[in-house]
């Protein structure tokens, strides 16, 4: 499908990441493998991060920055419409330079990884038969989690650019990593984790901010059609992993979704892989690490 060190350009979004935006430019520059192009999608910033993100670009042709049009798409949806927006626009950028890379990578802006972080990727990809996504292992600073583990997050992937237009692209859904691998399972692919590969993603120490996201977290299980019981049994793993804080937000954003009776997911593939979920989680190994990804979501 590709060949080891295959070309790939880089999506970032970011919204109001000034303080991180200088770490992340140390860390793609300083990449072993580096992206023919990135595309960084300032997604609503009411700081002067996409100033800063220009000035840091600068004298670099190959870096794009550019802002998404606000529109009235969920929050929970944003980051999924946002890597949506800059895919599309990543793709016809490469088109009109000739370059025509092989593979995505999706880096936040939150997150830094090692040198040679999507050297190895790539490599993993071109060395596994029917492989369409590589991670490393990230780990956490800050915030709620009170573990340092490194697991295999959805900040920092590289992904292989024909599943994802056989895929339509990044959804535009709550929890799009998740449906990526769904989707990705469906049609016989692979996800691999490179464990020489390592990052550390930087979360928000306020609680508040905290809480939101794990608040959106189960608005977006409700969204994508995750049962009752489901709930339940994710809930007491948030409980155990971090507390009541999290569970609790977790709770409220669930019934908040269900009380508004927002409307699901319509993509039939993932209503049918979320209807029996409870068997699914007692049965089946796969579904289990779908709702470890999803949990993943929340970091």
């Amino acid at each position: 499908m590709h060949s080891i060190q295959s070309s790939y350009m880089l999506l970032t979004t970011m919204r109001n990441e000034k303080e991180m935006l200088t770490g992340l430019f140390d860390c793609v520059l300083c990449q072993t493998l580096q992206p023919v192009s990135w595309v960084i999608v300032d997604d609503g910033s009411t700081d002067n991060s996409y100033d800063s993100a220009i000035e840091l670009a600068e004298g670099r042709r190959w870096i794009t920055v550019i802002r998404k049009d606000q529109d009235s798409t969920r929050s929970v949806c944003k980051i999924g419409a946002a890597l949506s927006f800059g895919f599309k626009k990543g793709l016809g950028i490469s088109s009109s330079s000739g370059t025509h890379p092989e593979m995505t990578g999706i880096l936040d802006a939150d997150t830094v990884v090692d040198t040679r972080y999507f050297e190895r990727l790539s490599n993993v990809l071109a060395e596994t038969p029917r492989a369409a996504i590589a991670t490393g292992l990230i780990s956490t600073v800050g915030g709620l989690a009170t573990e340092s583990k490194p697991i295999p997050r959805g900040c920092a992937r590289l992904y292989v650019v024909s599943f994802l237009e056989e895929i339509g692209g990044v959804p535009i859904a709550p929890a799009y990593e998740t449906i990526i691998e769904i989707k990705a399972r469906n049609r016989g692919f692979t996800l691999v984790i490179d464990p020489q590969s390592t990052g550390t993603h930087r979360r928000a120490s306020s609680s508040s901010k905290d809480t939101t996201g794990y608040r959106n977290l189960g608005y977006s299980h409700y969204l994508v059609g995750t049962d009752f019981t489901s709930f339940l049994l994710v809930s007491i793993s948030l409980l155990f992993r971090y507390g009541a804080l999290g569970a609790v937000a977790f709770a409220k954003g669930y019934f908040g979704a269900r009380r508004q009776k927002q409307p699901r997911i319509d993509d039939p593939e993932i209503r049918k892989y979320f209807s029996s979920s409870l068997r699914r989680l007692v049965a089946s190994k796969e579904t289990r690490m779908v709702i470890k990804s999803l949990l993943r979501g929340s970091d």
